[in-house]
């Protein structure tokens, strides 16, 4: 999972990364980035990227932006991979 606000510089790079570590030692995965409250763009650009990948998934945080509110908001859509 990858909480994100106002990471629209950064999150493509960090998406790719993590998604190439993981694929890298045959993870069965499915990389969560939580957007919480961006101004900035980075809900369109992981957006993007979820949609040539299945493996990433863009959830916004409904809450107000405050630490921790995105974090527990990923973790409540984690599915378990087999």
């Amino acid at each position: 999972m990858v909480p994100a606000r106002n990471e629209a510089d950064s999150v493509g790079a960090t998406v790719e990364a993590v998604t190439a570590v993981l694929e890298s030692a045959a993870i069965d995965h499915e990389v969560i980035v939580v957007d919480d409250a961006s101004t900035d763009g980075t809900g369109g650009l992981v957006r993007a990227l979820a949609a040539t990948n299945p493996r990433i998934r863009y959830e916004r945080s409904p809450l107000p932006p405050v630490v921790g509110h995105a974090v527990r908001h990923g973790l409540r859509g984690f599915r378990l991979l087999t």
